[in-house]
């Protein structure tokens, strides 16, 4: 029994032949991944900035959209002869006044968090880009 196994067993030699052939596959392979990465990853990083600028863009637009528009609804809710005296009239002032605190309050709260960004990313987008691996990390 002993000598069948012997003459199934691999020589030694040709295990570490067919070691060292599948280490340097591997090598190969892993160079081919590292050269791919290395072209892509810039392009991967610019396209990154770019959407989250343009999301961040939009998310300080769309608000100051709506706050702008409080004006326009203002004018046509607002009657030309306001009397303060009459129901309607006192509602329709308290619900312009509560549309522009709260459009307002939006505004100016994503200005600040959204804005920052915005202007992080034009003048340091390594350091963002530093702050979202960080945040990725954690």
């Amino acid at each position: 029994m002993t000598n069948a196994l012997l003459e199934n067993m691999v020589s030694k030699d040709q295990l570490l032949s067919y070691i060292y052939g599948l280490t340097i596959k591997t090598g190969k392979g892993l160079e081919k991944a590292v050269e791919l990465a290395q072209e892509q990853i810039p392009d991967v990083i610019h396209q990154f900035l770019m959407w989250k600028l343009a999301e961040n863009i939009l998310s300080v637009i769309i608000p100051l959209i709506l706050f702008g528009s409080m004006f326009i609804i203002k004018n046509k809710l607002w009657p030309k002869n306001f009397d303060e005296n009459k129901p309607d009239h006192f509602i329709s002032a308290i619900g312009v006044f509560l549309g522009f605190v709260a459009t307002g309050a939006i505004s100016l709260i994503n200005l600040c968090t959204n804005g920052y960004t915005v202007i992080q990313i034009w003048l340091a987008p390594k350091v963002y880009l530093l702050e979202q691996v960080k945040n990725l990390l954690q």
